[in-house]
């Protein structure tokens, strides 16, 4: 079972268990295969309708690049296929890229601002 805390999300196809995860190293694969910025593609991940089924191959290839680091795009192909339900696997690449950026809704506290920062105040005289 994969581990959403560290950013990973597990699915099974064909009796096999892909695991998939977007780390530092996979994000900049994404940023070099789209030619976007990591917040381009989250946004093109969330409207789904902007992505073609190449750029769902990259993505699916690239999150289970950790455990599969030689696989192509059509070897993703063929193991999305085997699915037999690619939205399934759409979702769980969605569900990783999101696990993979857990802060951006704000669940984490910022830490209390430090130094020059801390001494400023809240502009108001006390």
């Amino acid at each position: 079972m994969a581990n959403r805390e560290r950013g990973a999300v597990s699915v099974e196809i064909g009796g096999e268990r892909y695991t998939m995860r977007f780390g530092i190293n996979e994000c900049c694969d994404l940023e070099d295969t789209f030619d976007k910025t990591i917040v381009e593609i989250g946004g093109l991940l969330g409207g789904g309708d902007n992505l073609g089924m190449r750029e769902i191959r990259s993505m699916f290839r690239i999150a289970v690049s950790e455990g599969h680091p030689d696989l192509t795009d059509r070897q993703a192909g063929e193991i999305m296929q085997k699915s037999g339900n690619v939205t399934d696997v759409v979702a769980k690449i969605a569900q990783a890229f999101e696990a993979a950026f857990p802060d951006a809704e704000g669940d984490v506290e910022q830490d209390p601002p430090k130094g020059a920062a801390a001494k400023a105040g809240s502009g108001t005289n006390s």
